[in-house]
């Protein structure tokens, strides 16, 4: 579908950037479609690690897993914030760290993902995220959390693309009549090795 949704095309990078036996984590796993994807991504010998600070959110992703035949043991399901939870991540392990902000779809819309606990758990998952690894965050600036969230996140991406640790690059689809949801992507660059120039 043309334009697709920020989701979508997470879903669509991320086929062609994680590669079987990888790990992947889905930092807001909701109702468990992103965790599916990754599930699939990195096949059985890969592992995905679903992370939601509301119950109701672990148990659909674990019945999401179940239909699908892919709970044999690939993904992890943490109940946990997902600051806390990012934070007990060996750094550097990590080839895809997903966020898809907001609300539970179908839940209680006034329990969102909050602005201070986001950040953190950017920082948290970029220590986590290994050279080469992808960050993507889906970001819903249409409701009153979402909107200084969004820009929380934006403020993230440009002081971290500007130290020079990141690519990065959004999606939006513009003229809309409310902000439109927004999709960021940063790839964490490889280091590179200074000679220094004493040595030359």
């Amino acid at each position: 579908m043309i334009p697709p949704r920020p989701t979508s095309l997470a879903h669509t990078i991320a086929a062609s950037a994680l590669a079987p036996g990888e790990t992947a984590i889905d930092a807001t796993c909701g109702n468990g479609h992103d965790t599916l994807v990754l599930a699939r991504l990195v096949g059985p010998g890969g592992r995905v690690i679903a992370i939601d600070i509301q119950q109701a959110a672990i148990e659909n992703t674990r019945r999401s897993l179940a239909a699908a035949g892919l709970d044999d043991g690939r993904a992890t399901l943490v109940h946990d914030c997902h600051e806390a939870a990012l934070l007990r991540i060996a750094p550097a392990s990590v080839a895809w760290i997903m966020f898809n902000l907001g609300y539970l779809p179908g839940g209680d819309h006034a329990v969102t993902t909050i602005t201070r606990s986001t950040v953190a758990a950017l920082d948290a998952a970029w220590v986590a995220l290994r050279p080469g690894g992808v960050l993507s965050i889906a970001c819903y600036p249409g409701h009153p959390e979402g909107a200084g969230e969004a820009a929380a996140v934006e403020s993230w991406m440009r002081a971290t693309a500007a130290n020079g640790a990141a690519r990065a690059a959004i999606y939006q689809q513009p003229f809309t009549r409310s902000p439109a949801p927004l999709l960021w992507l940063a790839s964490r660059r490889s280091k590179k090795r200074v000679i220094p120039i004493s040595n030359l």
